[in-house]
């Protein structure tokens, strides 16, 4: 099972997936954590832009359920990859093994704030870490322009590559 791709899979794959119907997010979690994308979700309905949530988890409500065999190729289903955070302080302790695997497959990622992440996000250049409702807003926005994407999502590749696969 690869947890990468070469950066001419994905410029091609981006090439490939100009869909011109909204942006589709997609997001990875246990049935534990679902109040987290539950959230996103709620707060994404105030969107005027068409928004697909593309959940893979142990949940019911997820649109995919998670497995080893599946789990890559459902992610691929997306344009960005999200990593909403909880409050809660164990939360905080969080790795950054989500981020890196949406980097490493070439997607751009919007995410909460908690430190592992700033090790690995640099704003604006890599993804983009969002503390408020409007930082996820305007994170989302930039990234529904396609060179935008594309771009963010190869810095990204290029960053996670040398140090995490």
């Amino acid at each position: 099972m690869e947890y990468s791709r070469s950066k001419h899979e994905i410029i091609q794959w981006y090439q490939s997936h100009i869909s011109g119907k909204g942006i589709r997010l997609v997001w990875v979690g246990s049935k534990e954590h679902w109040d987290t994308i539950h959230s996103l979700q709620s707060m994404l309905k105030k969107s005027v832009s068409p928004i697909e949530v593309i959940t893979i988890s142990n949940h019911p409500k997820a649109t995919y359920p998670w497995t080893r065999q599946s789990v890559m190729q459902d992610i691929l289903r997306g344009d960005i990859g999200v990593v909403p955070t909880s409050d809660q302080g164990a939360s905080k302790a969080k790795s950054a093994n989500r981020v890196t695997l949406y980097m490493a497959l070439g997607l751009p990622v919007v995410a909460g704030s908690i430190p592992a992440y700033h090790e690995v996000i640099k704003g604006g250049q890599s993804g983009y870490i969002a503390t408020s409702e409007q930082d996820w807003f305007s994170a989302i926005s930039l990234l529904e322009n396609i060179e935008v994407r594309m771009h963010i999502a190869l810095n990204a590749y290029d960053t996670v590559l040398p140090q995490y696969t």
